[in-house]
């Protein structure tokens, strides 16, 4: 059984970005280069996220019951968000959505690299993964479940080829 908590929304980051645009005056090319390729990566990233809770939704044929939060923010000894969490009574599970396309690589130093017509870095998802794991686990220890299991991964969810 599923049971989607937190519905998948667009997010109010797109919404803004999206009014922006509208707003910023024509001449001003520079600042509407960089407003519309923030929108375009915050659309990609939503696009992302559902295509992933599509394929979440297969869940509802199994016999446990599994609960999907959308863009969960939490505030602990720093904020954090989380494209998508999946609740169960046995676990965890926090995912990470890269709705990215292009070759991909994972480097060293913890970045990770996207060429398409350009090279552009990004600070590395499965990096982004422990982060989160490690700030929520205290979050889930002052709760009347802590022993309950945490795991996390970066998902892909655009064709990738990675080297």
């Amino acid at each position: 059984m599923i049971d989607i908590v937190k519905e998948l929304r667009k997010p109010e980051q797109v919404w803004i970005l999206e009014a922006l645009t509208r707003r910023v005056p024509p001449g001003d090319a520079r600042t509407v280069r960089e407003v519309e390729g923030k929108l375009r990566r915050a659309q990609a990233g939503f696009a992302g996220e559902k295509q992933l809770f599509f394929y979440l939704q297969s869940l509802a044929g199994s016999a446990e019951t599994h609960l999907l939060l959308h863009n969960v923010r939490l505030v602990d000894e720093s904020a954090y968000q989380m494209d998508v969490v999946v609740l169960t009574t046995r676990y965890v599970l926090i995912l990470e959505v890269k709705h990215i396309h292009g070759l991909v690589h994972f480097g060293d130093h913890d970045q990770f690299t996207r060429e398409d017509t350009n090279v552009e870095i990004f600070s590395n998802p499965l990096e982004q993964c422990l982060r989160q794991e490690r700030l929520l686990k205290p979050f889930l220890n002052s709760t009347t479940y802590p022993l309950i299991s945490q795991y996390s991964a970066a998902s892909f969810s655009h064709q990738t080829r990675q080297f």
